[in-house]
């Protein structure tokens, strides 16, 4: 369908006073025709009828209303000047117009009802089908519109399709029993007690923003049974002298209750640690990028209360509307890197970008001295997005260190500058605006934050018992020294040893801590001093430079009605893969329709483990995780939907996958055994899943099968 700019004009040829023209012009050909109105039809100047928000000149009609109009009035042709008049009575002229009003009205009342920044209370509509362009809009707005399955375990109130719960894995059938709680991980360690799912899910109710019988908001702390009282800290990186907003007595009256202060001088970053009673639930580490300046305090206490108590469909909904708005209308970069430096390049480039531009521009990648294939420069942006996962959280790059095997869960790595030089906080900060970027395009991490990280990054407060998923061993090893007495006997001082490698470095972490000794007195100061250090201190200048980047490519707002378990499951998706709803959203090639290869397919996806379902979504896809909004969620190389897709092989004996575009080939089998065999086969070596090769759109798999 084609759409035509409507706007009034005066007649290029002499007119009657019964006479007014008007120029209908088609934006993809830039003709114009004239439409003349006749007899007692008045000057009606409509400049601002039903016109494209973003082009105050020009009048944009939809085919629908082309169609009314047209509906409405008799043509008549005159062959000579090639101009279509239109003649109508009166009535047929003002029951067009009004029409054509009432139109208008209800297309503006719909775009403001469906303002993010406009969020009603629980029961609000969502959105409008009419504004949801966005294939995004449409399925989280269709997840939403089903409602939600509570958890009984955890009371997270998940999609109403899953099976078990997201953040716990409790089957959706409604055991009561902790017990039938499935693990979200294939093999836990015993010590990697900090990654059980469910006493996750509950700790994640600890901190909420709550208004206060005055009506201000504060953190209201649930105190957990079994949790640890001890205090919690919230983080506050100063400001630059020129940008500081408070006046200089109010931040030295902050200062005075401020718990903890450090100061990195070869970095220049100065940072506290606050009791959460004194500061404002709204604010963040860092204070909001400039074009967020403007947010009004009482929109910002709405999001981080009413929104925050709306159920998780919901708010996906609304986070989907903020983020496709955040996105339309960029401008393009184009990235050619080398994939021998895509790490370094890709830095270099993200930071390059305007900061009042990283939410909107779009960019497009290729891999230098390579041949474009299948989808032009877009298709390459999948690989890179993955190479670029995969490069943020290895060991030899030294960003991120690894902080629980058993799930990937990553925080910043404080020996970094050792690793990256003196440039590694521009590595953060890069890592900071892919990470947001990430977020708002939908696109998963193949790995996880560690829980005190993403706190960090909601601005909740931080306590003792978050150092259990940082650091397991040292948790438990403080813990034991709270727990008993005769400290004296362990011959221990104030300092912590950091080591790198063959390097060890000692670090006092009180002045001339290597002279004083630990007692039963003393040893909660040395507990809550380690605590800071290896949460706060040794991460500073690294964690400033990633909160930056990411709150420039995500507006804090955004952030405010999620907590640091469903920040995680927006940032990961889905770890379950539901193997009937993969199935209701397969497309299934003309040429398979009637081959018993399909049904077979199936039976043996059904039967494989977890780890093995995932490697053949990687395989076929390019992402081992599921969409938020589940397998219909699947989207393409350039961000269209696009359905998993069987296709026949033809005369190929092995199986091939076209990851850009979600595609499989299924070759001819005589038995399910064989083709049983043949997909084990394609799986079995994990590095083949890796190597996606989307320059080409394919990945090959042989299987040399008896």
């Amino acid at each position: 369908m084609r759409f035509l700019e409507f706007s009034p004009t005066q007649a290029a040829e002499p007119t009657s006073v019964s006479r007014r023209v008007l120029c209908l012009r088609d934006p993809s050909t830039h003709q114009f025709s004239q439409v003349s109105f006749y007899k007692p039809l008045r000057v009606i100047h409509t400049t601002r009828l039903l016109q494209d928000l973003s082009s105050p000149e020009a009048i944009l009609l939809h085919p629908a209303l082309i169609d009314l109009l047209h509906s409405s009035y008799r043509m008549t042709t005159l062959a000579s000047k090639g101009v279509s008049l239109l003649a109508a009575t009166d009535l047929y002229v003002c029951v067009a117009v009004l029409l054509l009003a009432a139109v208008v009205v209800t297309m503006r009342a719909v775009r403001k009802t469906s303002s993010v920044e406009d969020i009603e209370p629980h029961n609000a509509m969502i959105l409008s089908t009419e504004q949801l362009a966005d294939h995004r809009m449409l399925t989280a707005q269709r997840e939403a519109e089903r409602g939600f399955a509570a958890c009984m375990a955890c009371g997270f109130k998940n999609f109403a399709r899953v099976v078990h719960c997201a953040l716990c894995g409790l089957s959706s059938a409604g055991q009561k029993d902790v017990s039938a709680v499935r693990p979200l991980v294939d093999s836990p360690s015993e010590n990697d007690t900090a990654s059980t799912p469910l006493p996750r899910a509950h700790k994640r109710h600890e901190w909420t923003r709550e208004l206060n019988d005055e009506n201000r908001l504060v953190w209201r702390r649930r105190l957990m049974e079994g949790g640890d009282h001890s205090p919690g800290y919230v983080l506050r990186f100063d400001l630059p002298p020129e940008a500081e907003p408070e006046s200089e007595r109010a931040s030295s009256k902050r200062r005075e209750r401020s718990l903890s202060t450090g100061y990195d001088p070869s970095a220049g970053v100065q940072f506290e640690l606050l009791e959460p009673r004194d500061v404002d639930p709204t604010q963040f580490p860092l204070p909001p990028p400039r074009a967020d300046v403007a947010d009004k305090l009482k929109d910002l206490k709405r999001l981080a209360v009413d929104a925050a108590a709306h159920d998780f469909p919901t708010k996906y909904a609304h986070f989907i509307a903020s983020a496709t708005t955040l996105l339309q209308a960029g401008d393009r970069s184009c990235l050619s890197v080398h994939r021998d430096y895509i790490l370094e390049q890709s830095v270099q480039h993200i930071n390059c970008i305007r900061e009042t531009s990283i939410r909107s521009v779009r960019l497009e990648v290729n891999f230098a001295g390579e041949e474009n294939v299948a989808g032009g420069v877009g298709g390459l942006h999948r690989e890179w997005l993955t190479l670029l996962n995969e490069k943020l959280v290895d060991p030899e790059v030294g960003l991120f260190s690894c902080t629980q095997r058993s799930d990937q869960t990553y925080f910043i790595n404080p020996q970094s500058k050792r690793v990256l030089g003196a440039d590694h906080l521009q590595h953060f900060h890069a890592a900071g605006r892919l990470v947001g970027r990430a977020l708002l395009e939908g696109a998963v991490l193949n790995f996880h934050l560690c829980a005190p990280l993403l706190k960090m990054m909601l601005g909740t407060p931080i306590t003792f018992g978050d150092l259990e998923h940082l650091d397991a061993e040292m948790y438990r090893s403080l813990t034991w020294l709270l727990d008993n007495d005769d400290t004296e006997a362990l011959e221990l001082d104030f300092t912590v040893t950091q080591r790198h490698g063959s390097h060890t470095q000692t670090v006092e972490l009180i002045p001339a801590g290597r002279n004083i000794q630990v007692n039963d007195d003393n040893k909660f100061e040395l507990a809550d001093r380690k605590f800071r250090f290896m949460m706060f201190e040794s991460v500073a200048p690294q964690l400033a430079s990633f909160l930056k980047g990411f709150y420039e490519a995500v507006p804090q707002r955004m952030l405010l009605p999620f907590d640091n378990e469903e920040l995680d499951y927006l940032l990961c998706g889905s770890e379950e893969i539901d193997v009937s709803d993969w199935k209701h959203h397969t497309h299934i090639h003309v040429t398979l329709e009637s081959r018993q290869e399909v049904a077979w397919f199936w039976d043996v996806v059904k039967e494989m483990s977890g780890v093995y379902q995932k490697r053949l979504l990687q395989f076929a896809t390019g992402c081992s995780r599921v969409p938020l909004v589940g397998f219909q969620g699947l989207t393409s190389y350039d961000g269209q939907l696009c359905k998993f897709t069987l296709t026949d092989a033809g005369d190929v004996k092995y199986f091939r996958s076209h990851a850009c575009h979600n595609m499989l080939e299924l070759p001819n089998f005589s038995t399910k055994e064989d083709l049983r065999e043949a997909l084990y086969a394609a799986l079995y070596n994990e590095s083949s899943i890796c190597d996606i090769k989307t320059a080409n759109c394919t990945i090959d798999v042989l299987y040399n099968g008896s």
